[in-house]
């Protein structure tokens, strides 16, 4: 109980100081070069587990940043680590409070029923619907009987699509604006 309640307080500490310096953060993200990169992928993890930012808009810096191939690589690996780090903390630790969490959300109930049919096959649609918030998808596959492995490249291949649309436009914003579109 004491170790649950330690890992909940270390992550509300860090959603609190992600939505204070926000701003800053993000400034220090979009000024990034080679030498912050192993910093910068360390805080996109956190912001992709932490959902106080729009991942898009870390996804979109890091695509401007490092150009559309590298930064779809670097935006599928921190969104792939947060969810995966999301999965085990929901599955080893708050697998009752999940249960909770998950069924807050309106038509889970049939996400619950897909996942338990077909698990892989409702991550990677979950995962490729971008509206569909990602720590329900993690909560909800965590407590059902999905493996991690399957979690994992479920998670990899819905996620690809999305961030490679993210690095093409945070690129073809920083290059031009007008060829965005």
């Amino acid at each position: 109980m004491i170790k649950k309640g330690i890992i909940l307080l270390l992550y509300v500490a860090g959603i609190a100081a992600i939505v204070t310096y926000k701003q800053p953060i993000l400034t220090w993200l979009a000024n990034g070069d080679m030498e912050r990169l192993p910093w910068m992928i360390g805080v996109a993890i956190l912001l992709a587990a932490v959902p106080a930012v729009p991942f898009g808009i870390v996804a979109g810096i890091m695509g401007a940043q490092y150009g559309p191939v590298w930064g779809t690589l670097i935006n599928v690996a921190t969104t792939t680590i947060a969810s995966s780090l999301q999965f085990f903390a929901v599955r080893v630790l708050f697998q009752k409070q999940g249960r909770q969490f998950v069924t807050k959300f309106k038509r889970i109930d049939h996400f619950i029923l897909l996942l338990e049919r077909n698990a892989f096959l409702a991550v990677i649609t979950a995962r490729l619907i971008p509206f569909v918030p990602a720590p329900t998808i993690n909560a909800a596959a965590a407590i059902s009987r999905i493996s991690f492995g399957s979690f994992f490249i479920a998670t990899v291949m819905g996620k690809f699509p999305v961030m490679v649309l993210y690095a093409i436009m945070g690129d073809r914003l920083s290059s031009n604006a007008s060829g965005m579109m």
